[in-house]
């Protein structure tokens, strides 16, 4: 059986949870030779696909922005990729996002469609560029001709059932895995770390509920001289970020640090509490890589959260400050809870395994 992908997430993702979530399952099955496939890429500035040992590739203009060069290298990543949809040695397709080009080249091929969230579809005002934005009709139209859907929760399931008539054995749930390598033992991290933190990962606009977060949490970290609020990823503080932080009184408690894998994995078990406050997700990875590294996990009590998480965190109404609050605080102050959550993260851990979805994987390709 041989897979065929395309470059279209490789296109736009330089760092990115569906990037390496295609890398992670290509890789297993590279690793075991369970499924033969092939990713036909000329550009890419993806930090993930270097994993990949069967994968040629080279970098587009590196540390160089522009206006359209996203956009540029897609379509030069399109002249081989149409070159291979159109012959006939391949079994299946499975394109790495939602544009629907390739409908014209693999004729009578089977695809596979993986929706990761609905987002466009139910928080549209989250879109950045949402007058140009697409993607909700390129995934209807893909998902109402796909073979078989992959959801990545049966959360994320269920949304997509409410919003397209689709019969629902066409949707297969097969979960994330976690790509977070732990820090070694002798670790040191470069930069200077508060010595009492609270952790909050990633993105922080819109549906990722960044603000009434902060707003809930200010006055535990005016209130408590040593404890520190720290943001890792999702790109340096903005102006107005700076301003908000400035009247809640906590800009000096607040501070953010770019990271990689040894980082963000000893922030992690150094941290008192993971937060993670969003009002939507499709999966969590963030869940597992707090479960993995011994970290308290308190979370929103909403979307795929409690089936990911189950009995491993402890959940508060995002959309209520006081019930954010108490619940961090009450993890501050009892060791006893923080335990339990660090035992049962490390028992929920796992179930969730790369090789666990890439072997799902090959069985729902072998389905078709």
């Amino acid at each position: 059986m041989k897979a065929l992908y395309d470059s279209q997430i490789f296109s736009v993702q330089e760092l990115g949870g569906i990037s390496r979530y295609f890398v992670e399952v290509m890789h297993y099955f590279e690793k075991t030779g369970t499924v033969d496939f092939e990713l036909p890429i000329t550009y890419t500035n993806n930090e993930y696909i270097g994993k990949l040992k069967s994968i040629s590739s080279k970098p587009f203009f590196p540390g160089k922005d522009f206006k359209g060069k996203k956009f540029l290298m897609e379509q030069l990543n399109r002249f081989p990729a149409r070159n291979r949809m159109k012959a006939s040695d391949y079994n299946l397709f499975h394109p790495t996002y939602y544009h629907p080009y390739f409908l014209k080249y693999i004729g009578n091929k089977p695809f596979v469609l993986t929706i990761h969230d609905m987002i466009h579809e139910l928080y549209p005002e989250a879109i950045k560029y949402r007058a140009i934005d697409s993607t909700a009709q390129h995934k209807k139209l893909l998902a109402q001709k796909a073979a078989k859907i992959i959801a990545i929760s049966k959360h994320t399931k269920n949304d997509i059932l409410r919003f397209y008539n689709l019969p629902e054995k066409k949707i297969e749930v097969i979960y994330h895995g976690n790509s977070l390598l732990k820090s070694p033992p002798d670790y040191l991290p470069k930069v200077n770390l508060p010595a009492k933190y609270l952790l909050y990962v990633g993105k922080r606009g819109g549906y990722k509920n960044f603000n009434r977060m902060l707003r809930a949490i200010a006055p535990l970290l005016v209130e408590h001289p040593d404890l520190h609020l720290i943001c890792a990823g999702g790109g340096p503080f903005s102006t107005s970020e700076k301003q908000f932080m400035s009247s809640l009184k906590v800009a000096q408690k607040c501070v953010k640090f770019p990271v990689d894998d040894a980082l963000l994995s000893y922030l992690y078990e150094h941290a008192e509490v993971f937060i993670y406050p969003s009002i939507y997700e499709g999966f969590g990875i963030p869940i597992l890589e707090a479960f993995d590294n011994g970290c308290p996990v308190a979370v929103s009590r909403t979307s795929c959260f409690p089936e990911i998480a189950e009995t491993g965190a402890v959940y508060f109404n995002p959309f209520s400050e006081q019930d954010m609050r108490e619940t961090v605080k009450l993890l501050i102050g009892d060791s006893e809870i923080k335990n339990t959550l660090k035992n049962e993260g490390s028992r929920l851990i796992q179930k969730f395994s790369w090789k666990q979805t890439a072997e799902q994987t090959k069985a729902l390709y072998e389905s078709i």
